[in-house]
């Protein structure tokens, strides 16, 4: 009888070791392999692209159906992806234009730094400014194009641009807005707006077809070749 007992213990043994050997083969076979007998590929998220990003030697994630709205570009001199692109949806919202029809990232970029600085007659610093002193600033730092200092003078001087359908990217545009002659003047960005100092908002971006600016225009002038 114990004899017997001591058989079937044996036996049981031994096929509890042979399944658990099966088993284990059978896990590790179906992680590692699928139908075709291959290695199995690593499954990614949908609409991820992962490209490595050269100057900061990371990984970067970025959806492609986000990439194809913001419509990204990046600057000639390698300049922050990051940054073009958000001046890009914002610029892109004020002007009421696609990333097609935007100025140049220069142009939107000195634009933002100047944004909301206070009007003051005479001021030249990002405490308080006029006009014509941001005109000037931004014409010699976008383009390195050196001008007078007053909106008189800048209109005196300009090559004129005649009708308004002619306006481009960094047009100085003319206004009579006292008894004097040209008293205002802003630079022309795209769709009808453009950058000034207004004398109670500060730097900001208008409409030349509002009522206001359309009833005081005189004129546009260039002094850049595009």
């Amino acid at each position: 009888m114990k004899k017997k007992f001591y058989i079937f213990i044996c036996i049981s043994i031994s096929a509890f070791f042979t399944s658990c050997k099966s088993f284990q083969s059978l896990s590790t076979k179906n992680t590692s392999t699928n139908n075709s007998g291959k290695a199995s590929s690593p499954v990614f998220i949908d609409d991820i692209n992962v490209t490595p990003d050269s100057r900061r030697g990371t990984i970067t994630m970025t959806p492609e159906k986000d990439k194809k709205k913001a419509n990204i570009v990046m600057d000639q001199d390698g300049g922050d992806m990051t940054l073009a692109n958000t001046l890009q949806m914002k610029y892109a919202s004020m002007l009421n234009v696609d990333a097609s029809g935007l100025p140049s990232l220069p142009l939107l970029h000195e634009v933002d730094i100047w944004w909301g600085t206070k009007y003051c007659m005479g001021g030249t610093t990002q405490s308080c400014i006029d006009c014509s002193a941001l005109t000037q600033t931004i014409m010699e730092d976008v383009y390195g194009v050196d001008i007078p200092r007053t909106a008189q003078a800048q209109y005196d001087n300009c090559k004129i641009v005649k009708g308004k359908d002619s306006l481009q990217e960094g047009d100085l545009v003319f206004f009579h807005t006292t008894r004097r002659g040209i008293s205002h003047v802003g630079m022309y960005l795209a769709n009808n707006k453009f950058v000034h100092a207004s004398t109670s908002q500060g730097v900001m971006i208008s409409d030349l077809n509002d009522t206001y600016w359309k009833d005081r225009y005189r004129g546009a002038g260039r002094f850049i070749q595009n």
